[in-house]
């Protein structure tokens, strides 16, 4: 008789669970954009002219203020004609947020051979279209140029990534 009420108990335990489940439904969407995310150069990321330390060092234009300054070393810079933080327009959706991100280091090549262009920053990495779709972000870098560098142009390319 136990062993009756025990498997009773058993199933009855077991039919009363199944009673409890339920399903549920959910929607789902999705939104085709009519323009696609582009990004391009307006102008250039370009340090101007500077007469370098003998020990080598590290220079950087910002990307929030286009200003030029040593990070190590005590370079000289030439007036300020010349320097300017990179921008690029970026178009899209109108009034859609995007993600922008910086790219790692670039080679910059001249005479001497190849020095890195690092710490690749943006003004923010976010930015809203306005009502035509467009929006500009600003690019900054630094140099980090070796000691009796050969004199000459130091030139490369580097990259942003820009995302909805």
């Amino acid at each position: 008789m136990r062993n009756r009420l025990f498997f009773i108990f058993i199933v009855g335990f077991f039919q009363s669970s199944l009673v409890l489940g339920a399903s549920g439904t959910g929607t789902s969407t999705v939104e085709f954009l009519s323009q696609p995310v582009a990004v391009s150069q307006s102008s250039a990321l370009n340090f101007g002219q500077v007469i370098p330390t003998l020990a080598g060092g590290t220079i950087a234009v910002s990307a929030t203020t286009g200003a030029i300054s040593n990070i190590t070393g005590s370079s000289t810079f030439i007036g300020s004609s010349g320097v300017s933080r990179g921008s690029f327009t970026i178009t899209g959706q109108p009034s859609y947020t995007v993600s922008i991100t910086p790219g790692s280091n670039a080679t910059l090549t001249g005479p001497g051979g190849n020095i890195t262009l690092s710490t690749i920053t943006v003004d923010s990495t976010s930015k809203t279209l306005n009502a035509s779709g467009a929006a500009t972000v600003y690019v900054g870098a630094r140099v980090v140029f070796p000691a009796s560098i050969t004199p000459g142009t130091y030139s490369g390319n580097y990259s942003i990534t820009v995302n909805y």
